[in-house]
């Protein structure tokens, strides 16, 4: 990066098109081309502003909401830069949700369109979608097409950037209205804990429709401007794994779980299963068992865990090479604030939500003043490091991420 630091995630893209646009960026698989392709940062930024000139031809304009009904993959990451670059409002649905809740999101959010990969997925007779749909593919360009740069002013910082709706394991599942300032900052500081440099390769296999791989995927890629791969799925994450050979790995436990069960099952060594570039890997998005860390690091793989909120973006503290302690979640980041009040986690910083969408009632009842109540136990010892101890409801979650 240059000496003067990035104001926004898109500020810092350019930034890597200026200064080293001839790097890779961005590889992927095209099952319409069954090949892989890899972008450099200038090949990068010429689709996203295609992405922004061809969402503008279809009359999307500032401040719209629009959902985003898409798998992982390159035609995701184009779409989210260049809603940014536009200004409006991400409304990201997980590939899984039901039918019967992405209506119920899509309405809830206002949303002015909706883009699909699979166009078969918004039609149906118990499908009321309350806006327009859109087939990605009638955004993107080849790389060898020009486009007019897509102009657009520096984007408001306080502004929403993206609605994330919660899963729902108290109820009605709650739309979170994270900023510009919000995602961009929780980046900024967790890029610091995990210290990446540029000649990382990251794999990325979670959802970018989760805040997890969203911000420590997506947004940490776009902030340090190292190589990022999307992996064709979890059916074939262990062969992407050994072509691709990254120096990390942001996945919940269960993933790491498997990769430890291959070693077990194939008589080989994990360094042989993971492509013997591992530099660490995070795992987060569950409470992570202390024997699969002990595995990994009798391997030479420190296993950072995490934890955090969609409402907080969602890091509130992360293991790093600065530090680590057995059962803690780490410390906090540099932009957090934490204290223990009556037992629960609260947490204050740059990287809180604004509140749920419309709902002035949950947004009051989930703060005390200025911090949010996260409704998890906890305590911090005398060097900094966080212990989550439960819920305070008692919901339990599972090593895949799931709520009970």
């Amino acid at each position: 990066m240059s000496a003067q630091q990035p104001k926004s995630i898109l500020d810092a893209v350019q930034t890597h098109v200026r200064l080293r646009g001839d790097a890779e960026a961005l590889s992927f698989y095209s099952s319409e081309k069954s090949r892989w392709f890899t972008w450099t940062w200038s090949q990068l930024w010429q689709q996203v502003q295609a992405t922004a000139t061809n969402l503008s031809s279809q009359g999307v304009s500032k401040g719209d909401r629009i959902g985003i009904w898409l798998e992982n993959g390159c035609p995701w990451i184009l779409t989210d830069l260049a809603l940014q670059l536009m200004q409006c409002v991400s409304v990201p649905i997980h590939p899984a949700t039901l039918p019967s809740q992405v209506v119920v999101q899509l309405t809830r959010a206002a949303c002015k369109l909706l883009i699909v990969d699979d166009p078969t997925r918004s039609t149906g007779s118990d499908l009321r979608i309350s806006c327009r749909t859109l087939p990605v593919a009638d955004l993107l360009i080849g790389t060898g097409q020009k486009q007019k740069e897509f102009m657009t002013a520096k984007p408001d910082m306080t502004a929403v950037q993206t609605i994330l709706f919660t899963s729902g394991t108290t109820g009605v599942s709650k739309g979170v209205e994270l900023t510009y300032e919000n995602l961009f900052s929780n980046a900024a500081a967790a890029l610091d804990r995990y210290d990446f440099q540029q000649d990382e390769l990251v794999l990325n296999l979670l959802p970018l429709s989760h805040v997890f791989a969203r911000t420590c995927d997506l947004y940490v890629w776009c902030l340090n401007g190292h190589h990022m791969v999307c992996s064709q799925g979890k059916e074939l994450f262990g062969e992407d794994i050994k072509r691709w050979r990254p120096t990390h790995i942001n996945a919940v436990p269960v993933v790491f779980q498997r990769l430890l069960s291959a070693v077990t099952d194939g008589c080989s060594t994990l360094s042989d299963v993971t492509g013997g570039r591992l530099r660490h890997v995070n795992a987060g998005g569950a409470p992570v068992p202390e024997s699969l860390k002990n595995a990994f690091q009798s391997n030479g793989i420190p296993m950072y865990q995490g934890y955090g909120l969609s409402e907080t973006s969602p890091v509130i503290a992360l293991e790093g090479a600065s530090g680590t302690c057995p059962e803690s979640v780490g410390r906090p980041l540099r932009s957090v604030e934490l204290r223990i009040k009556n037992g629960e986690i609260q947490t204050r910083g740059s990287s809180v939500m604004k509140g749920y969408l419309d709902d002035p009632e949950r947004t009051a009842a989930v703060f005390d003043g200025d911090w949010l109540k996260t409704g998890d136990l906890g305590r911090i010892d005398e060097d900094g490091f966080l212990y989550v101890d439960g819920r305070i409801d008692e919901i339990i979650v599972t090593v895949t991420g799931h709520n009970i």
